[in-house]
């Protein structure tokens, strides 16, 4: 299964900000989401499918709010990113 960085996870916000006209005001939340998707103990994944990670970053992306504004529409376009990256 594969995860984002916080680099990847910025690109995208960097991508929803530029379209929405928004700024990231949360640096470590973007952090935050990247360790979401890549989250284990011991190496064993915390998430036992591609569909709970990514759901579990997008509502993490919803509840800590990076950016500005149009928070819920960076968490579906990463949402849909990690679905489409571990198809």
């Amino acid at each position: 299964m594969k995860g984002l960085s916080a680099e990847n996870v910025l690109a995208i916000a960097d991508e929803v900000c530029a379209e929405h006209g928004v700024v990231v005001r949360d640096f470590a939340a973007l952090a935050a989401a990247a360790a979401v998707s890549t989250a284990n103990f011991h190496g064993v994944r915390v998430f036992g499918s591609a569909e709970a990670m990514a759901g579990k970053v997008s509502e993490m992306i919803r509840a800590l709010k990076p950016l500005s504004g149009r928070n819920e529409t960076f968490a579906a376009v990463t949402q849909r990113v990690l679905l489409e990256i571990n198809k």
